[in-house]
């Protein structure tokens, strides 16, 4: 895995932490899922400043450059604080909540839908990206996760259906998207939680690790 110089030309300051967790079950209907939300619940209730922190703010900067929308963690924190989150599996449940939580972008992926050498680049002009039941056309200075054949996702804001979670996925790659205001220990730490709730549903182990800025 590795940042084209161009992505960072046009986007200064980004980074990532990147897990690779083995031997996962998919998981539907965990009971730690609910408490979790409650607790993220929570959390942005009684911190009025989260849409306001630098982390945050410098997120969306980048999101409207590279999507022309809000990042997904914010978007996540205002569907839950108006009872809409949504309820996909336990995996991705998990990370979306934990990441409105550590206050940063995650995404997770089945590993084994990932071609060797992923990279973080910018968009391939006319590149399909399809999300859920929308598409976009890509222009060539969005902020993408890719691999050879393929965008996995468009930072900050959406995830390709190409590398979704399912009932077959034994293998989870879990990034972690840092921007200039997020240190090295910030990401990492806030990579390790998130494998610890996803490890405490869905089993397996962290077998690789990687970071890159």
């Amino acid at each position: 895995m590795h940042i084209k110089p161009e992505a960072k030309e046009r986007y200064p300051g980004i980074k990532l932490v990147a897990y690779q967790i083995s031997g996962i079950k998919f998981s539907m209907g965990h009971w730690a899922v609910p408490k979790l939300r409650e607790k993220v619940l929570s959390y942005l209730k009684e911190t009025p400043s989260f849409f306001d922190s630098p982390v945050i703010r410098e997120y969306e900067a980048i999101a409207y450059r590279s999507c022309g929308r809000e990042p997904k963690v914010s978007l996540l924190a205002r569907l839950l604080l108006e009872d809409a989150f949504p309820e996909n599996n336990d995996i991705v449940d998990v990370v979306n909540l934990m990441q409105i939580y550590e206050g940063v972008v995650a995404s997770v992926y089945d590993w084994n839908k990932v071609k060797e050498e992923p990279y973080m680049g910018l968009g391939i002009p006319g590149y399909i990206f399809e999300t859920g039941g929308t598409k976009f056309e890509l222009g060539g200075r969005e902020l993408v996760l890719a691999d050879p054949e393929k965008v996995i996702s468009l930072i900050p804001c959406y995830d390709s259906k190409v590398a979704y979670i399912s009932e077959k996925t034994k293998n989870a790659l879990v990034v972690v998207y840092g921007n200039r205001e997020t240190t090295r220990g910030q990401l990492i730490d806030a990579m390790d939680r998130i494998a610890r709730a996803i490890i405490q549903i869905a089993g397996g182990q962290i077998s690789s690790m990687v970071y890159l800025d």
